[in-house]
């Protein structure tokens, strides 16, 4: 037991100065670089990459936890200049990026230099979808910003795109593309996701779950992904976002393929100076604004209070909440506490806690739906809980006591001594009193 317990520290600490846990944060050198570089890129007139590339660049300065109307170099900011140049909007797909970076920076999308945006892009709506029939992307992103500008999700023209994307799901593979009957590709596919679940789709839902099984199709060797023109950085960053909208973690094992996930892949796209590399392949500032949001586990719509940083996908703790009926029970709200707020609220113990997490929900959803549907079996784990929420005590004072210290050492003793407290009393216990048992009856 002992020498268990000592291998375990020594693979962690081993670990520790190598791993980076995902979500990335701001202070983070990949995020911090690339934000680096697309402030460089930042022109007199407040732009970044042109008019198009600009309002991606708020999104990524928004999601990393930052003011876009701080940035400026020496003259109007980024924001300003979007506001002045209004004039270049033209397509549906156009209204829609802008507003999306207007809701991410805060500003009123119905009062830009006194015009209504938001009606504008809904005026492209002709009773069963945006924009041009023959098109579908111009949808997915019609869907996101609506819902982002604070539209009632059960308004007709979002519940008719959203009928409009779901019937253009490709059958076969069922994937999205850009257009209706065209084929599928990855960042299409992504985009459909991110607008669905925007529009309050569950994340279960068999549209979903298809599309993710489509995007998985496609990953290839180096964990990214490739539709028929290679992978990308671009193609991995929106299809990043896609995973995390629906709850499930791109560096965990079920995206992970011959040793490789999709984070993986995006940042073999990175350069020394933090900026991403295009298809061409050279440093740009429209690819290095999508990855931004990617790393930092962030998906469309991007939303002002989505600065602060994400949690590790799928935080519920799904056994005790089976068994004691809510999530909002104090004993679940205390147990997340103690594993994110203390545990994990330092980059070592975000590393501890990923890990456990990709070891719990690869088992414990089948087991939480067992408890939930049985009465019975509600009572008997309730039962079993007693020692845990005890040890869960007891890990947040070995926690409270060590980080007078040292922080980061005590998420690294109080994760140990909350898997030492476990394992001996759900493990080596009833081991032992089974075979006190066995000798016993043998006598």
């Amino acid at each position: 037991m002992k020498a268990a317990i000592l291998v375990m520290m020594i693979c962690i600490l081993t670990l520790i100065p190598y791993v980076s846990a995902y979500p990335y944060s701001n202070s983070e050198q990949e995020v911090s670089q690339a934000l680096e570089w697309l402030r460089s890129q930042q022109q007199a007139n407040g732009s970044i990459g042109g008019f198009a590339t600009s309002s991606w660049a708020v999104m990524a300065i928004v999601a990393s936890g930052e003011d876009p109307h701080n940035w400026s170099n020496g003259g109007d900011s980024i924001i300003d200049y979007l506001k002045k140049n209004t004039d270049s909007l033209s397509s549906p797909t156009d209204y829609s990026r802008f507003i999306l970076s207007m809701v991410a920076a805060g500003e009123d999308p119905r009062n830009v230099n006194g015009t209504d945006l938001v009606a504008t892009l809904e005026s492209f709506y002709n009773g069963t979808q945006f924009g041009d029939p023959s098109l579908i992307n111009d949808d997915f992103w019609a869907v996101m910003t609506l819902t982002s500008a604070g539209i009632d999700k059960n308004d007709e023209k979002i519940q008719s795109s959203i009928a409009f994307i779901k019937t253009n799901q490709n059958e076969g593979d069922h994937g999205w593309s850009y257009g209706v009957g065209a084929d599928s590709d990855v960042d299409s596919t992504a985009a459909a996701i991110m607008a669905l679940i925007s529009a309050d789709e569950s994340q279960s839902s068999t549209h979903i779950t298809n599309g993710l099984e489509y995007m998985k199709s496609k990953q290839i060797s180096s964990g990214g992904f490739d539709s028929g023109w290679g992978n990308s950085a671009e193609s991995d960053s929106w299809a990043i976002q896609a995973i995390v909208a629906a709850g499930q973690d791109p560096t965990g094992a079920n995206w992970t393929k011959e040793g490789k996930n999709p984070i993986d892949d995006l940042l073999s796209f990175q350069n020394q100076d933090g900026s991403f590399n295009d298809y061409n392949p050279a440093p740009n500032s429209w690819t290095t604004s999508y990855a931004i949001p990617a790393l930092l586990g962030k998906p469309y719509p991007i939303l002002m209070e989505m600065s602060a940083p994400t949690p590790p996908p799928q935080s519920g703790c799904l056994i005790v909440t089976a068994t004691l009926g809510t999530e909002m029970a104090p004993e679940v709200i205390f147990m997340r506490h103690v594993r994110d707020d203390m545990i994990g609220s330092n980059e070592v113990g975000r590393i501890l806690v990923v890990g456990w997490n990709e070891f719990y929900y690869s088992w414990s959803p089948t087991i939480a739906e067992t408890i939930s549907s049985s009465e019975i079996l509600r009572s008997a784990s309730s039962v079993f809980l007693v020692p845990l929420i005890a040890i869960t005590h007891i890990t947040a004072i070995v926690y409270s006591t060590v980080s007078l210290l040292n922080p980061v050492v005590s998420s690294v003793i109080a994760f140990l001594s909350a898997a030492v407290l476990s394992i001996t009393i759900y493990m080596m216990m009833p081991f032992f009193v089974i075979h006190k048992i066995y000798n016993r009856i043998k006598k």
